[in-house]
C-alpha cells in the first residue's frame, strides 16, 4: 500500500502571531524559526498519535485487493 499527499495543508493549527504571543516574541526577526518550529511540532505529535490535526487530501494506491471488498468497490480506511 502506497499513500500519497497530494497537497500540503493549507494552515497549522496554531497560528504565527498566536505562537509569538505564548513565547512572548516582540519582534518579526524568529518568524521562520516558529514557523518551522510549529510544522516540526505537528509532524511529530501525528506521528505519535497516529491521527492527523489538519485535513488534507491523500491517494492511496494499493497492492493488492482486500479480501470480502471486491463486491463493495471501498475500503475503509
Amino acid at each position: 500500500m502506497i499513500v500519497t499527499m497530494l497537497a500540503v495543508p493549507a494552515a497549522e493549527p496554531v497560528g504565527l502571531a498566536e505562537a509569538r504571543d505564548y513565547l512572548r516574541i516582540s519582534g518579526t526577526s524568529e518568524n521562520g524559526l516558529v514557523s518551522h518550529l510549529i510544522a516540526t511540532a505537528r509532524s511529530r505529535i501525528e506521528e505519535a498519535t497516529g491521527f492527523a490535526m489538519i485535513t488534507r487530501s491523500l491517494r492511496m494506491v494499493l497492492d493488492w485487493w482486500l479480501r470480502g471488498t471486491a463486491d463493495r468497490r471501498w475500503v475503509r480506511l
